[in-house]
C-alpha cells in the first residue's frame, strides 16, 4: 500500500536492525495491515489523496507582527536588562555572581561570601 505521511515523521523497519526514515509529505510503501493502521490513527493518507494541512491557530501571520516603524525615530527604546541576563547557577564561582550582581545594579563588594551575595540578589 502506497501512503503519504501527514505526521511529522515515521520510522519503517527494513531489516532486523535497519530503519528507513520519512518526514511529512513523503510517499512510502507498507503492507496492507500497517497501512490501514497508519490511516486509522491519522498518521498517513493514501498517496493519491491530497491531505488538507490544518492551520495552527497559534501560528503568527505577518499582519500579527508589530509595526516597528510605528516608533518615532527620536524615541529611545527601553530594554529591561534584567530579562536579558541569565541568573547563574548556585554552583557557579564568585566571579560569575559578582558580574551578575553588577548587572543587577548591586555592589558585590558589600558581601563577604558568595552565599550572602546570592541571598541579596532578588530571584
Amino acid at each position: 500500500m502506497e501512503l503519504r505521511l501527514v505526521s511529522d515523521r515515521f520510522r519503517k523497519r527494513v531489516g532486523e536492525n535497519d530503519y528507513e526514515y520519512f518526514t511529512k509529505g513523503d510517499v512510502f510503501t507498507v503492507d496492507e495491515a500497517k497501512g490501514a493502521h497508519l490511516i486509522k490513527i491519522g498518521a498517513a493518507v493514501p498517496a493519491g489523496v491530497i491531505a488538507e494541512q490544518p492551520v495552527d491557530e497559534g501560528e503568527d501571520y505577518p499582519e500579527d507582527e508589530p509595526n516597528l516603524d510605528a516608533v518615532a525615530p527620536d524615541e529611545d527604546l527601553v530594554v529591561d536588562e534584567t530579562s536579558i541576563i541569565k541568573r547563574p547557577a548556585n554552583a557557579h564561582n564568585r566571579d560569575k555572581w559578582d558580574s551578575y550582581a553588577r548587572a543587577m545594579k548591586i555592589d558585590p563588594t558589600q558581601f563577604k561570601t558568595k552565599d550572602e551575595l546570592i541571598a541579596a540578589i532578588p530571584a
